[in-house]
């Protein structure tokens, strides 16, 4: 019984605490979230390049290209740049026409096509090859180009590139800004009752939008040892910047997560930026699986980016080693976070049922986790333009309540099979191919 009572002031005051570094973060969060949209004052940024690798798009294409098409139309400064791969061709069409010829088919102003003819692995060289096309008309060492970049299912809009012209004279420091994201475009699929843990899971990475990367990037305005990355949807970075990192890195899983640690491990600050992006989410559990089993490659390889980063650049470059021992370690933690917070999840549950504080152990979880969910969700509706983010009925909010628990159990079990298929590759020596997500 004293066992019992141990275990439960225990866990209760680890969800306690978690609590409260939640609300703290509601706060500061929502303020920067929701604030009003700044006034447009003049800028001397000339170019914004948006480049967007492309691969089996026959579908997606029109709505991309209305989408950039609007952005074009408001801020003729910027470029889209679209880059299809010979990747496409070695799988076989999903169409009956594929993407490269739909793409060399657009006659509008704005867009530009660079096809990729060799066989890429990851987006990486696929964008390089590009950057490398048009850097005979770029000038690198002037700061008023931008290159920004984008996936093909990206919900941009002409209010992300305000935002980024509205901050650049404010923060002429920064060189690296971000967009984040929300993952409720599709919440009319969701919202079926065969597919309530999808929705649940796309709220709880919202959550994770809200609670983590956020914060992540919030502190990294004050502190140089936070641990912030860079994802390729919402990206844009400063052309001189990108030169002196030398592109995104081509021999790692991912290419996005690498290039932020390798710019944060020269000092760069992150800057975040809204309003958020709304991007889908997985409507299948099977997609979804597959969507954390492919973002885990990333997470697992801090340790190689450590070993690669202190091969490919020396101090005389601009690496700082304090912040690249801290970016390392704290990336190792954050992916053992992922690995094991499903186990642990477990453990902690049939703990509580060995020592008869089951029912107990129950509500405590679901109070944290409904002070989660009603927090994420709050922000979510103060959130602009609103016409980006679908409300959610109220019925469908007390599902996600219900099923969020589970997606936290979905969100680990990929890694494992991640890790598995790493070691298989480095005993057959295979190649890694990056598979295609939802």
């Amino acid at each position: 019984m004293i066992l019992a009572k141990y275990f439960y002031f225990l866990f209760s005051s680890f969800l306690f605490l978690r609590g409260l570094r939640v609300l703290f973060w509601y706060f500061s969060v929502k303020m920067f979230l929701c604030q009003s949209k700044n006034k447009l004052a003049g800028t001397e940024i000339k170019e914004i390049i948006i480049f967007i690798p492309l691969l089996h798009e026959e579908t997606r294409l029109p709505v991309l290209i209305a989408r950039f098409s609007k952005i074009i139309n408001k801020f003729p400064i910027v470029k889209v740049v679209l880059i299809t791969t010979e990747r496409e061709r070695t799988g076989g069409c999903r169409q009956a026409v594929d993407t490269i010829t739909l793409v060399k088919r657009i006659k509008k102003d704005g867009f530009f096509h660079i096809h990729y003819p060799f066989l890429n692995k990851t987006l990486a060289p696929q964008i390089n090859f590009a950057v490398k096309q048009i850097e005979s008309s770029v000038d690198f060492k002037a700061v008023q180009t931008f290159f920004g970049f984008y996936n093909a299912d990206s919900n941009a809009s002409p209010e992300t590139i305000h935002s980024l012209l509205s901050e650049i004279p404010k923060n002429s420091e920064v060189s690296i800004f971000q967009q984040s994201s929300c993952f409720t475009e599709n919440y009319k699929e969701l919202s079926s009752r065969l597919k309530l843990v999808a929705l649940a899971n796309a709220i709880r990475q919202t959550a994770w939008t809200f609670f983590h990367e956020i914060p992540r990037y919030l502190k990294n305005k004050k502190s140089n040892f936070s641990l912030a990355h860079c994802v390729t949807h919402g990206l844009f970075i400063r052309a001189d910047t990108f030169l002196k990192l030398r592109g995104f890195p081509e021999d790692g899983f991912g290419e996005d997560l690498y290039f932020g640690f390798i710019a944060r491990s020269f000092g760069y600050q992150i800057f975040p930026i809204v309003p958020l992006e709304n991007s889908a989410s997985p409507e299948r559990i099977g997609s979804l699986l597959r969507q954390q089993y492919t973002w885990f490659w990333g997470d697992l390889g801090y340790f190689y980016y450590w070993y690669r980063v202190i091969k490919r650049f020396k101090k005389a470059d601009g690496i700082n080693y304090s912040i690249l021992f801290f970016q390392t370690t704290l990336g190792i933690i954050d992916a053992f976070g992922w690995l094991l917070s499903g186990p642990f999840f477990i453990v902690f549950l049939l703990t509580a049922w060995y020592l008869d504080v089951f029912f107990l152990t129950i509500f405590a979880v679901y109070l944290y986790f409904g002070l989660v969910v009603i927090c994420s969700l709050k922000i979510y509706e103060g959130l602009k333009p609103r016409s980006l983010f679908p409300k959610i009925k109220k019925i469908d909010k007390f599902f996600v309540f219900l099923f969020y628990p589970v997606t936290v159990l979905l969100r680990s079990a990929p890694a494992f099979l991640t890790i598995l298929k790493d070691i298989q590759l480095r005993i057959s020596k295979g190649e890694y191919f990056r598979p295609k997500t939802e």
